[in-house]
């Protein structure tokens, strides 16, 4: 399980590091989008997912029913079997996982104190906005002695902070324009969402590099949404960075104006170029996304096949009513099914044990003395192939209304003897060799002569359904023993059946 969601989302992060640089021109917020989606992948279930998907049938390996009559009850109690390893990779996950949750909150804390210091120290300049031409501009704006730089705080009420210095810059106005663009874009949520990431996936470096690359974007589409309303926004922005000496901010929940000197000439030269949407930009944005459909549903649905469909589970039903016993013993490959099962059983009235035999065999053993609890139970497999194997087995009110003494002969397989117990138009079946045989009985009248019909199904098995083969009719009568054959030159089958009653 863990498995594929490490191949999904290394898979879709490094797509998005490596197709990045290839659409270096293309418009600044269409990558934002792209890094923030490959970081959201980290937080998707993909294995979880992937059995939403998976198909709800069931491959029957074996089913027997028996019934005895003036059998003792054994006494019941509820016992389920409950297995914990405490020592586990889920409980590292959740340590390493708190560890990095607990980094993110303090984190969180040393930001707030730091704006409870500069809040004393800050001035409220309202006067700032008409200075700058911006007087319809309602966001607060603190100026700040000793600050080289401006930026965002807060996430619904955003606060504009510049220092001291910047309020008689020639480009006051496209500095004020800058970081009202990142209030208007709600930026600093996103890196809110971005820093916590980060923080619970500290030992990841691929996490760390998208995250850079988010940080990067945010700033790279707000110049250009800049650029779009002030034409004098990139002479400006050029003359505030490459001629003033700007000190970085030390905290990861706001994305400064001025970063470094080479991303800060990089930003001025980007908008000098057309970051329009082109051709080959959509041809790569296709390429891209075609190729993470291919990843999550070759590796993260496929691992249900490649390690939940390893797992056979062997389950046996015995239900005792009164002085008579019926059992159900079968093995099928379906966690969807054997979760369901389990979780159904544990809310009846019945006594469940289950338990591992190595790595893909798992032991269900259940016991009811009521057949409406059995039911309840077996509802698991409803609408799948289990259930109409199964109906001869815990449904209808007649039971078994008569046994069958079956010989099974295919080509190259000996002779294989049983004897069934279904019910009447209800389906019973076994496996013999690569052959599940399925049979149902139904009583008839043939003038004043009673008669028993019974359909056939004779099926191939394959490693996860089987394959309908033939699907023979036997007509006989209680008592009379019966023989057909059917198939052709490679598979020949030859059925000897004796109806017989119970009592």
């Amino acid at each position: 399980m863990m498995t594929s969601y490490w191949l999904t989302n290394v898979a879709l992060s490094l797509l998005v590091l490596i197709g990045l640089p290839l659409m270096r021109t293309a418009p600044p917020r269409l990558k934002l989008w792209l890094s923030l989606g490959a970081v959201a992948a980290w937080y998707v279930p993909w294995p979880a997912l992937s059995t939403l998907w998976a198909s709800s049938d069931i491959v029957v390996r074996y089913i027997r029913l028996e019934i005895l009559q003036s059998l003792p009850v054994p006494s019941m109690a509820v016992t389920p079997n409950f297995s914990a390893t405490w020592l586990s990779w889920q409980w590292l996950a959740v340590g390493v996982t708190a560890l990095g949750l607990l980094l993110f909150v303090a984190r969180v804390i040393a930001h707030q104190r730091q704006l409870r210091a500069w809040r004393k120290d800050a001035v409220p300049a309202p006067e700032v906005w008409r200075r700058a031409g911006y007087a319809d501009a309602t966001v607060p704006l603190f100026v700040l002695d000793g600050l080289d730089n401006a930026f965002v705080s807060g996430y619904f009420r955003p606060h504009i902070w510049i220092g001291r210095s910047q309020v008689t810059s020639p480009a006051l106005a496209s500095i004020l324009k800058h970081e009202l663009v990142h209030a208007r874009h709600h930026d600093n949520l996103i890196l809110l969402f971005i820093t916590l990431t980060a923080d619970l996936f500290w030992w990841n470096p691929l996490v760390r590099l998208l995250g850079r690359q988010v940080r990067r974007d945010v700033e790279l589409s707000c110049d250009l949404a800049c650029k779009r309303s002030s034409a004098r926004y990139r002479d400006d922005l050029a003359v505030e960075l490459l001629n003033r000496q700007y000190r970085m901010l030390n905290s990861s929940l706001i994305n400064p104006m001025a970063w470094g000197q080479r991303f800060n000439v990089y930003r001025i030269r980007l908008l000098a170029k057309d970051t329009t949407m082109k051709f080959r930009h959509l041809c790569i944005l296709v390429l891209m996304l075609s190729t993470s459909v291919f990843f999550v549903s070759n590796i993260a649905m496929s691992q249900v096949t490649t390690d939940e469909q390893k797992i056979v589970n062997h389950l046996t039903i015995t239900t005792i009513e009164g002085d008579s016993k019926r059992e159900a013993i079968t093995e099928f490959i379906g966690e969807p099914e054997a979760q369901k099962l389990i979780r159904l059983a544990e809310k009846a009235d019945v006594t469940l044990d289950t338990h591992m035999e190595g790595e893909y065999r798992r032991v269900i053993v259940i016991e009811s003395t009521n057949m409406e609890e059995t039911r309840k139970v077996v509802a698991a497999f409803e609408n799948t192939a289990m259930e109409r194997s199964m109906t001869g087995i815990v449904s209808g009110d007649s039971g078994a209304s008569m046994l069958i003494d079956l010989v099974f002969e295919a080509t190259d397989q000996p002779p294989y003897a049983v004897t069934l117990a279904p019910g009447d138009g209800q389906w019973t079946g076994v496996t013999v060799g690569d052959y599940l045989l399925r049979m149902r009985p139904d009583r008839a009248k043939s003038g004043e002569q009673a008669i028993i019909i019974v359909a056939a199904h004779i099926s191939r098995i394959g490693e996860q359904s089987y394959e309908l083969i033939s699907s023979p009719r036997i007509t006989t009568e209680m008592g009379k023993e019966a023989v057909i054959q059917v198939g052709n030159t490679e598979d020949m089958f030859t059925l000897t059946l004796l109806p017989r009653p119970i009592f």
